[in-house]
């Protein structure tokens, strides 16, 4: 007030919007508080001669206090987490997640994030950016520091008027990312042929390669099948997935394959884009030779034990001498010619 008065009361104020509370104070100063029940617009005034100095002479009107309250929770609209990686559900070392969210109103600088990988926090600090409007982002880079695991995050934010949001750790869309920083690797490789023999592969036999990754790998793996070293398959290789991690390369002989042992290289990259060491051999042993020529006997030799021809019970005897070695061979004697 200008001067001191001494019948100013509460009962002076006229207030619209909130709630007005005690008057306090004498002289020419006083207080009192006017507390907002819910947001909106707020005017607080004292109207004309509602109160006197000490020679009687009325106020003059006041200027009215005018304001809105806002005493709405900030929330945010859109949450969405993802990397840079050629697969965004994904992060290799060197990818940048971006956590992007949106606001409901506008929020004072900077709301505070915090992105983990496998539940430990980022190596690197995180950079929160507004940009545009209540548009903000969120990013890091993953380090070989990282744990594997999922990303995760907190945000908390405040509006321009004080008005604390809940903590945010989801995403409004469902997306997530997952840091991946192993290497791929293949627990079971062996190779058969399905032929007579499961070591040896003759014209139109399938050789098949069957192996397993440590985890999800891209579509496809790829197979490179030789007889002998630097001589490709005459046919191209087939991969297929059965189930799960586990894959099989297969080939179908033809007479121009050499005759050798069958070698191989697979390359494989995991889903996160992390390639794993070309493997080249089986884990269990495991072999194929490629024969393409025929068998011949290059001495055969009949024998009795007894004297002369054969007589009954006398024990005939065929004695034969394969060119290389052969399965179980099937013998037929015919008497009388």
């Amino acid at each position: 007030m200008s001067e001191s008065a001494s019948d100013f009361v509460a009962g002076d104020i006229q207030v619209s919007g909130c709630n007005l509370g005690s008057l306090s104070g004498s002289g020419a100063s006083y207080s009192a508080t006017c507390t907002a029940p819910s947001s909106g617009a707020v005017t607080i005034n004292v109207a004309a001669n509602g109160f006197t100095d000490s020679v009687g002479n009325g106020n003059t009107v006041a200027t009215q206090y005018d304001w809105t309250a806002d005493l709405t929770t900030p929330t945010l609209t859109s949450v969405t987490l993802n990397s840079n990686n050629a697969n965004n559900d994904y992060t290799i070392d060197g990818n940048t997640v971006t956590l992007a969210f949106t606001a409901s109103e506008t929020v004072v600088d900077d709301p505070t994030c915090a992105i983990l990988f496998g539940g430990s926090n980022a190596h690197n600090t995180e950079t929160v950016t507004n940009t545009a409007g209540n548009d903000w982002t969120c990013t890091v880079a993953a380090h070989d520091n990282d744990a594997d695991g999922s990303v995760t995050f907190t945000l908390d934010f405040t509006d321009s008027n004080g008005n604390a949001g809940s903590q945010v750790s989801s995403t409004t869309d469902g997306s997530t990312v997952t840091h991946d920083d192993t290497l791929p690797t293949l627990t079971s490789v062996s190779i058969s042929s399905g032929g007579d023999s499961t070591s040896r592969s003759k014209d139109g036999d399938t050789v098949t390669i069957t192996f397993t990754a440590s985890e999800s790998i891209q579509t496809s793996p790829t197979c490179d099948m030789e007889f002998g070293a630097g001589a490709d398959a005459d046919n191209a290789e087939s991969i297929a997935n059965p189930s799960g991690n586990q894959w099989t390369c297969a080939v179908v002989t033809t007479d121009n394959d050499a005759e050798a042992a069958v070698v191989f290289s697979i390359g494989f990259t995991d889903t996160a884009g992390i390639a794993g060491t070309a493997v080249t051999a089986t884990t269990d042993g495991t072999s194929v030779t490629h024969d393409d020529t025929v068998p011949t006997l290059t001495n055969i030799v009949e024998s009795v034990n007894g004297a002369g021809n054969g007589n009954n019970g006398d024990t005939v005897t065929l004695t034969i001498t394969p060119s290389e070695a052969i399965q179980q061979p099937v013998c037929t004697f015919q008497s009388g010619g």
